[in-house]
């Protein structure tokens, strides 16, 4: 039976594809987080007051890096939990799952990218212990 680590019914694949897919439910998610806060009437009970230059900046994000780092901030910004959001209304619910998913996002995208930084080590330990085989000495 052969085993496919970069298929995507993978979760624990290591390959540039898991990143690819954590980076586009990343932009999935900063999208969903865009058009929720639109029709929030106040982002005083989600958390500081730093929330909407962060959801601004959101969602002026051009590229991967600038969303990363603009989700990293709106989520660093975010307070609210689901008894205060409740209260507030159909939106307000709407709003605090996409910033639920853009957390899940991040989340992926940072352990997708540590099993890329572990396949690689693991990768060159196999590589020099090849080399030891290979050449019969160490060196």
């Amino acid at each position: 039976m052969s085993y496919d680590c970069e298929g995507p019914d993978n979760p624990y694949r290591s390959g540039y594809a898991r990143i690819a897919v954590a980076r586009t439910m990343l932009k999935r998610s900063a999208g969903l987080a865009s058009e929720a806060v639109e029709q929030v009437s106040s982002l005083e009970p989600f958390g500081t007051q730093d929330l909407p230059a962060a959801l601004e900046t959101l969602h002026d994000a051009k590229g991967d890096d600038d969303r990363e780092a603009a989700a990293r901030w709106v989520v660093s910004c975010l307070h609210a939990c689901a008894a205060d959001v409740r209260k507030h209304g159909e939106a307000a619910v709407s709003f605090a799952a996409a910033a639920v998913m853009l957390r899940a996002a991040l989340a992926e995208l940072d352990e997708s990218l540590d099993a890329r930084k572990q396949a690689e080590r693991r990768a060159v330990v196999r590589q020099r212990i090849m080399g030891l085989t290979d050449s019969g000495s160490p060196g």
